[in-house]
């Protein structure tokens, strides 16, 4: 984020589901970043790595989350 963020983590029933809360408004964007870039792939990593993924806006801002499969011991 280039705002001021906030980082929350809960468990759900088969997920953790991991979220940052900040003030951008702009939406979170699933881009393919050229091998040659140095930015680009935040969301690109997120949407590989999660079960689901999506954003929620806010009045003041959004929240990008993220639910990743909990591993059962």
């Amino acid at each position: 984020a280039s705002s001021p963020f906030r980082a929350s983590a809960s468990w759900l029933d088969a997920v953790v589901r991991i979220a940052i809360e900040d003030v951008d408004p702009g939406s979170p964007e699933l881009v393919h970043a050229d091998p040659s870039e140095f930015s680009g792939r935040g969301v690109a990593i997120v949407a590989d790595l999660s079960q689901r993924w999506g954003y929620d806006r806010l009045p003041t801002g959004k929240v990008v989350w993220s639910e990743l499969a909990r591993k059962r011991v």
